[in-house]
């Protein structure tokens, strides 16, 4: 089972079953609105370049007074493996250097 985020125009969040022809998923559907919060600064989602997601970890870092790790988690249903792949060497090559310094 896959969970992935989707977002949608209404004004509470839940989870809903979406059918495939192949497999079933898990929907946690959001709004638009929670969405673009939760990407913000202060959110807990990470999306934009390795030097934005750098940016909010340290932030994050600093608000919680320090953090030791960061979990990432990419299973999302549009990405096919070699775009998963792609995502974790730009995680290592680029971002590891930022938040290591």
């Amino acid at each position: 089972m896959v969970h992935w985020l989707r977002t949608t125009s209404s004004k509470s969040d839940r989870a809903e079953e979406v059918s495939d022809e192949h497999q079933n998923f898990i929907a946690w559907a959001i709004s638009a609105h929670h969405f673009d919060v939760q990407r913000g600064a202060t959110g807990a989602l990470m999306v934009g370049s390795s030097e934005e997601a750098a940016e909010k970890i340290h932030r994050h870092s600093k608000s919680f007074g320090g953090i030791s790790r960061v979990t990432f988690q990419m299973d999302n249903a549009q990405m096919n493996h070699a775009q998963l792949m792609r995502s974790i060497e730009l995680i290592g090559t680029r971002m590891s250097p930022l938040l290591n310094d």
